[in-house]
């Protein structure tokens, strides 16, 4: 089993930090509260990772959340939710459209023993993350910057071969179940991260691209996130 090496907190609570109560108690009692039962060790690295980002996020366009308190809950506890939707550990997965590398980078801190590819085609964005994997000690994950409508051409080793397919905040499902499908291992799963309402013509077109595509719809899991609520659609192939 791959061995993590230690994440300091970056937070700590101490002398002269503004924020109160410390960050990483906030997360872990999020967790709790949702009930997401991950190791204190696993939230440090993923509280690492958020942190790293926002400091990258002043020199490049990241994210618009720029708050800690808001990117805790609407990033990084936002792809947490994935722990509890996933049965068995995964061996490879692949983040479509990671742009700030969530929910990839959170997903590698998740299954250490996991192989973790975020895909991001704009070459700063994607030297921006693989720079945050490196400094919070993530070796488990890479960046391919690269479209991913090109990975089975460019990586035929991809073909058929991942347990996991992420995307949130990229596009329609049916677009992205199109990308995903030669990715897919049989029994593969792509979870898509969407509002609480979806809307009903996206919805079906996904489900359309779904039975030409050999993916079967599972149960969606909407979970509450912060003041609003949100929902993980799955199909698996």
């Amino acid at each position: 089993m791959m061995r993590r090496r230690p994440v300091p907190n970056p937070l700590r609570r101490g002398r002269g930090n503004p924020f109160q109560p410390d960050p990483l108690d906030r997360l872990e009692g999020a967790c709790k509260e949702a009930g997401i039962d991950l190791p204190r060790e696993t939230l440090g690295q993923g509280l690492a990772y958020l942190v790293r980002m926002l400091e990258e996020n002043k020199k490049l366009n990241l994210s618009g959340i720029r708050d800690l308190d808001r990117a805790l809950i609407l990033h990084l506890l936002d792809s947490l939710w994935i722990a509890g939707a996933v049965r068995e550990a995964p061996a490879r997965i692949l983040d479509i459209g990671s742009g700030n590398g969530f929910p990839g980078a959170i997903a590698a801190c998740i299954w250490p023993q996991a192989e973790c590819l975020l895909v991001e085609r704009t070459q700063k964005k994607a030297r921006a993350i693989q720079s945050c994997l490196g400094d919070t000690h993530l070796s488990n994950a890479r960046v391919l910057a690269e479209d991913a409508a090109a990975l089975p051409a460019h990586h035929k080793d991809l073909r058929e071969s991942c347990d996991l397919v992420l995307t949130r905040a990229t596009g329609p499902i049916a677009a992205m179940n199109r990308l995903a499908a030669p990715l897919l291992r049989p029994g593969g799963s792509i979870f898509h991260w969407k509002s609480e309402t979806v809307d009903a013509k996206e919805r079906r077109e996904g489900l359309i691209s779904a039975k030409k595509l050999g993916l079967h719809p599972r149960d969606d899991l909407i979970y509450p996130l912060g003041e609003r609520k949100r929902r993980l659609l799955r199909f698996q192939k």
